[in-house]
């Protein structure tokens, strides 16, 4: 396997752990309806409403895009550390991007996308967010 293949592989299985990793919000937030049920709380809350009574869905949705991006940050970091310069990522949020930013970019990609809600939240959250933060 060539260093460029092993560095891919290695950001493919880092970020797959690291999302995997939230356990609960996984379960919870299975498909594209599921997230965006509970980020549309979250971006009401966000935006200054009060949260409703059962606020566990908006903190699921909040928790599963922070590991997200602190996913997509880590895979970064271990393939430039590999040297793999010649690796191109398919996301590169900027650091200046808020948390709130993000939920947005999302929430607005599922809600303009009605016909893919069936799909899986990863694949989702990653088209959306390449779609707004690509590597140049």
């Amino acid at each position: 396997m060539t260093p460029a293949k092993r560095s891919l592989t290695t950001y493919c299985v880092v970020a797959s752990l690291l999302l995997t990793s939230l356990g609960v919000s996984a379960q919870v937030l299975k498909s594209g309806n599921d997230l965006l049920k509970a980020c549309s709380v979250t971006l009401k809350v966000v935006s200054g409403e009060p949260p409703p009574a059962d606020f566990s869905g908006a903190q699921f949705c909040m928790a599963y895009l922070e590991g997200f991006r602190s996913g997509i940050e880590f895979s970064e970091a271990v393939v430039r550390g590999q040297g793999a310069s010649n690796v191109k990522l398919p996301i590169c949020i900027p650091s200046e991007a808020t948390n709130g930013q993000i939920l947005r970019v999302v929430t607005k990609f599922l809600i303009e996308n009605p016909e893919r809600l069936h799909e899986d939240k990863l694949t989702l959250t990653a088209t959306a967010l390449n779609r707004a933060f690509p590597c140049k």
